[in-house]
């Protein structure tokens, strides 16, 4: 009987989290644009959607995990979030725990590479949550570190530079995104913008690589660029996670 009751309030808490923090169609979409930054070369459609699964997956994982270890500025920032409450908390560190072992058992079963560097990206994340989580700008960079690891898995650990490159841009891209989202007016840190998007735009399409044709790369990398001198626009943080990956692919195409 304790047991069935442990596993409703369990589902119960599940569902709220999954509810108010991870939108499914939002990370579907997001998973999507990085499996097309993670693309190297002209992929068959079940690898895309292995890949779109791996990626969905994670990213649902890591947000409980990054959430579990934001709970110490959350409950000042975001009081009204039931999952961290006091009466809450220990069942969602155990239903995160749960849910991680889960997850990573079926990396094993799938991959041992795969699962082994998850498992790395998991311990070091750990360590600096431990180390910084009340530091607030650091907490902010951390859940960052995902992004360039995922590319790096999605292209089966390829150490080409092209996508060496991209893993890192993936890194400035979601920087750039989350900037836009605190700081949306026209005028509000816009030169910091400016770098975000000019690192982002150079590490993804890589106008300097033989292959490339560099006037139009270097066209197409400036055009986000002018979209920050707008007036305040309601999708406009998101810009950067959507031009990036589709640039990145007509440069592949091409």
């Amino acid at each position: 009987m304790v047991t069935l009751e442990k596993f409703r309030s369990y589902k119960t808490l599940f569902f709220q989290y999954r509810t108010s923090r991870f939108g499914i169609l939002k990370f579907a979409g997001l998973s999507v644009l990085i499996v097309l930054l993670g693309i190297s070369a002209k992929p068959e459609w079940i690898v895309l959607a292995l890949n779109f699964v791996f990626v969905f997956v994670s990213m649902f994982v890591f947000r409980w995990i990054d959430d579990a270890w934001s709970f110490y500025q959350d409950r000042k920032q975001h009081p009204d979030r039931k999952y961290i409450r006091s009466e809450n908390i220990r069942s969602f560190f155990m239903l995160g725990l749960i849910i991680y072992i889960l997850y990573q058992t079926g990396l094993f079963l799938y991959s041992v590479v795969l699962a082994q560097t998850i498992l790395i990206l998991f311990l070091i994340s750990t360590i600096l949550y431990l180390a910084f989580y009340k530091n607030k700008q650091l907490m902010l960079l951390i859940p960052l570190l995902k992004y360039p690891v995922f590319i790096w898995c999605i292209s089966n650990f390829s150490m080409a530079s092209e996508v060496l490159f991209s893993s890192v841009g993936a890194f400035f891209i979601m920087l750039a995104v989350d900037f836009f989202e605190k700081y949306p007016a026209r005028t509000d840190g816009i030169i910091i913008k400016f770098v975000l998007l000019i690192i982002a735009g150079l590490l993804v399409i890589q106008p300097w690589i033989e292959k490339s044709n560099i006037f139009p790369d270097v066209v197409l990398m400036v055009i986000p660029l002018f979209f920050i001198l707008l007036k305040r626009i309601k999708a406009l943080h998101i810009f950067p996670i959507i031009i990036y990956p589709i640039l990145h692919m007509i440069d592949l195409l091409n």
